[in-house]
C-alpha cells in the first residue's frame, strides 16, 4: 500500500512543471522592452538584432559597470540607462542616430564616451550629472537638446560641432570648463548655456550669431574679456552677470537690444567699447562695475535706464551723447564721477558736488540733462531752478574764458535767449557781467529785449547794468530813448 501511495506522488510531481524563468531580454519588433538580470550583475553584453532600446529599460540599475551594445542599434530611448551610477565604461555603436532625453543622466562613474559618425541628434538632459566625463567631441552630431552636459562638474574640454545652436543649459555648472570649441555656425547662444562655467578664461564665438540669451555666460567669474562678433543684434539679460575678472567687452554696431544686468557685478571691468547701434544702456547694466574709470556712450541711445551705473564706485568720467532724452537715478553711489562730457561740452560734477550745487552725482548729471535737453521746453520755474542757473553761469563762464571751444560756442549762441533769461530771474549780476564781456553776443537787436524783460521781472540791478552798456557800448543815450525805438521798430 505505501508503495502505491509513494508511487502516486512521484506520478504527480513528475507531472507538475516548474515555474518558466522570465526572459533575460524582451524584445518585440527589433524594439528591447524589457531587460531581467540579477542586481547584482555588473556587465553586460545585449544581443544583436535590436535596432532601439526603449525608455526605462535599464534606469537605476546601480551595480551595471559596464555595457556593450550591438551594431545595428539605431535609437536609444528616454531614461535608458539613467541612474546607472556605477557604469563606466560604454561603446556606442557606429550605427546610432539618436541618444534620447536624460538617456544616461545620472551616471555619475562614466569617464569618457565616443560618439559615432552617424549620431544625428543627442536629446535634453542626456547626459545631465555624468559628473567624471572629462572630454567630449561632438563635432560630428547635428543637433543639440537642451542641458545635455548640465553639472558635468568634472567636464574640462568640448568639441561642438561645426553647425549648430549652442542649447540652453548645455554646459551649466560645469565648473571646471577650461577649452570648448565653438560651432563655425550657429544662430545662438542659448540660455544659461555656459553659466557657471567658472574656469572658462577665453572663448571665441561664432562670426554668425544673432542672439546671446539670458545667462549664457552668467557667473564665468574666470572670463578675461569679450569680443562679441559684427551681426549679433540682441543680448539678453544677465548675459555677463557676475563675471568678476572680466577686463574688456566690446559690443559692435549690430546690437541694437541689450536687456538688464548684462555686466551686472563685472567688479574688474575696464574698457567698454559700444558702437552706434543701441538705443538704451538698459537696468542696471553695468551696475557694481567697481573698475570702470570711464566710458563713452555711443550716438543714438536715448535711454540710460534706472541704476545703470550704480555703484561704480571707480567710474571718473562719462561722455552721453546729445541723443539722450531719459534718464533716471542711473549714477547712484558713483562718488568717484568727476566729469560728466553732454552735447560736446565738459561739465565738473566734483566741483558742482563741492560747492553744494547738487548733493549727488546723480543729482548733477539728471540737471545737467534737464538744463541742456532741446527736447524739453524749459519754463520760468526751470529756468529759476538754482541747479539749473548754476548750469548757466558755468556755460556762459567758461565761454567767456574759452569762446575758441567750438562745441560751447554753438551752445551758447544757440540757446542765449534762454540762458540770459535764467541769469535775469536769478538776479545774476556776477554772469551778466560775464557776459558782456563778449559784445558779440549782445547786440543793438537782442539787448533792448534783454532790458525790457529785466524791468518786466523787477531785476533793476541787471536793467542798470545792461542800459550802462548800451549807452557805452552801442551807442543809445538813456533806457528811455531804447524804449522809443523798441516801440518805433
Amino acid at each position: 500500500m505505501k508503495e502505491k501511495i509513494y508511487s502516486l506522488v512521484q506520478n504527480l510531481l513528475s507531472s507538475v512543471k516548474p515555474p518558466s524563468q522570465p526572459e533575460k531580454f524582451v524584445i518585440r519588433n527589433e524594439v528591447l522592452v524589457e531587460c531581467h538580470i540579477s542586481p547584482y550583475e555588473s556587465e553586460l553584453m545585449l544581443p544583436k538584432g535590436i535596432r532601439s532600446i526603449s525608455g526605462s529599460v535599464f534606469y537605476n540599475f546601480r551595480n551595471l559597470e559596464k555595457i556593450v551594445l550591438p551594431e545595428g542599434l539605431k535609437i536609444i530611448g528616454k531614461s535608458a540607462f539613467g541612474n546607472c551610477y556605477r557604469l563606466k565604461s560604454v561603446r556606442l555603436p557606429e550605427s546610432l542616430v539618436s541618444i534620447g532625453e536624460s538617456a544616461f543622466a545620472g551616471c555619475e562613474k562614466l569617464t569618457e564616451i565616443k560618439f559615432p559618425e552617424r549620431l544625428e541628434k543627442i536629446e535634453d538632459y542626456a547626459f545631465q550629472d555624468c559628473k567624471y566625463l572629462k572630454n567630449i567631441n561632438l563635432s560630428s552630431v547635428k543637433e543639440l537638446g537642451k542641458g545635455i552636459f548640465r553639472n558635468c562638474t568634472y567636464l574640462e574640454e568640448a568639441v561642438l560641432p561645426t553647425e549648430c545652436d549652442v542649447p540652453a543649459e548645455c554646459f551649466l555648472y560645469c565648473n571646471n570648463l577650461k577649452r570648448v570649441r565653438m560651432p563655425v555656425s550657429s544662430a545662438k547662444i542659448g540660455s544659461e548655456s555656459f553659466r557657471c562655467c567658472s574656469s572658462l578664461t577665453h572663448i571665441v564665438l561664432p562670426s554668425d550669431v544673432k542672439v546671446i540669451e539670458n545667462g549664457a555666460f552668467h557667473y564665468c567669474k574666470n572670463l578675461t574679456g569679450i569680443h562679441i562678433p559684427e551681426g549679433v543684434n540682441t543680448i539678453e539679460n544677465y548675459a555677463f552677470w557676475g563675471c568678476e575678472n572680466l577686463e574688456y567687452a566690446v559690443i559692435p554696431s549690430t546690437v541694437k537690444k541689450v536687456g538688464a544686468f548684462i555686466f551686472d557685478n563685472c567688479h574688474n571691468l575696464k574698457r567698454v567699447s559700444i558702437a552706434e547701434g543701441i538705443s538704451e544702456i538698459s537696468l542696471e547694466m553695468f551696475s557694481n562695475c567697481t573698475s570702470l574709470k570711464k566710458i563713452i556712450l555711443p550716438k543714438g541711445v536715448e535711454k540710460i535706464s534706472i541704476s545703470a551705473f550704480m555703484g561704480c564706485s571707480a567710474l571718473e568720467e562719462i561722455t552721453i551723447p546729445e541723443t539722450v532724452i531719459y534718464i533716471s537715478d542711473a549714477f547712484q553711489e558713483c562718488p568717484a564721477l568727476r566729469n560728466v562730457i553732454f552735447r560736446g561740452i565738459l561739465f565738473p560734477v566734483d566741483a558742482f558736488c563741492a560747492l553744494d550745487v547738487f548733493s549727488t552725482a546723480d543729482d548733477a548729471v539728471f540737471h545737467i540733462m534737464k538744463a541742456l535737453s532741446p527736447y524739453e521746453q524749459k519754463t520760468e520755474e526751470d529756468l529759476i531752478t538754482p541747479q539749473i542757473a548754476s548750469i548757466y553761469q558755468y556755460l556762459f563762464r567758461s565761454y567767456c574764458k574759452s569762446p575758441e571751444d567750438k562745441f560751447l560756442s554753438e551752445f551758447v549762441h544757440q540757446n542765449l535767449k534762454q540762458m540770459f533769461s535764467s541769469l535775469i530771474l536769478m538776479k545774476d549780476t556776477s554772469s551778466v557781467r560775464y557776459l558782456l564781456e563778449k559784445s558779440s553776443l549782445i547786440t543793438k537787436e537782442n539787448i533792448t529785449d534783454w532790458i525790457l524783460y529785466a524791468n518786466q521781472k523787477e531785476s533793476y540791478e541787471i536793467q542798470v547794468i545792461l542800459s550802462e552798456y548800451q549807452h557805452k557800448t552801442l551807442g543809445y543815450d538813456s533806457i528811455e530813448e531804447t524804449v522809443r525805438k523798441k516801440f518805433e521798430l
